[in-house]
């Protein structure tokens, strides 16, 4: 039901009223619900856009700038999946599998582990082509999302 029929039903079920067809009533009444259309149009594209799932624009590029950057160079089903693994992580264990889907949160698909537990060390070799700037950007969000007592090095090959 439309905005004009659901007043005009309310209004005339009170008795007060008789809504009819090109009266100054029924007009008001049809400038009302245009303005209601575009009100509820809107807040239908912010509901869409609150939830990673059905979000199609501005929500996943703010989630993005949020986590550290825009990646505008992926499929949107891609860059959904990265904001969804990288908000999944928050506050999670530093295992390797959590650190997989960390690095996965960052795009990276190609790396593997090499662990020094008693060194408190961890090297990530990342097989991944990447241009410097994404290098400089999975440094930061290495040096940001993993954990302060692990020294962390990062290789490219």
């Amino acid at each position: 039901m439309d905005s004009y029929t659901s007043m005009k039903t309310k209004l005339n079920a009170t008795g007060f009223y008789t809504v009819q067809e090109g009266t100054a009533l029924s007009r008001e009444l049809i400038a009302y619900s245009r303005g209601l259309s575009l009100l509820f149009n809107e807040l239908k594209e912010m509901l869409r856009e609150l939830f990673i799932h059905t979000a199609q624009t501005y929500g996943i590029e703010n989630r993005e700038r949020f986590v550290g950057k825009t990646r505008d160079e992926y499929t949107l089903e891609k860059r959904r999946e990265m904001l969804i693994i990288t908000e999944s992580n928050i506050g999670t264990g530093c295992t390797l599998n959590d650190f997989t889907k960390t690095l996965n949160g960052y795009g990276l698909e190609n790396f593997e582990f090499i662990e020094n537990p008693t060194a408190f060390k961890l090297t990530i070799v990342i097989h991944d082509t990447l241009t410097d700037a994404q290098k400089n950007l999975v440094k930061q969000k290495v040096a940001q999302d993993f954990p302060l007592h692990l020294s962390v090095e990062i290789q490219y090959s």
